[in-house]
């Protein structure tokens, strides 16, 4: 869900899960990302 190179690499299952942005209602690939 998160941009390709901005992934985060740590997590706890309490946190909040992030959910792609309204603007981009996407998730992120390397083949959507242009990379």
């Amino acid at each position: 869900m998160e941009p390709v190179g901005k992934k985060t690499h740590l997590w706890n299952l309490a946190d909040t899960l992030h959910c792609p942005h309204n603007d981009h209602g996407f998730i992120y690939t390397n083949k959507n990302s242009n990379l």
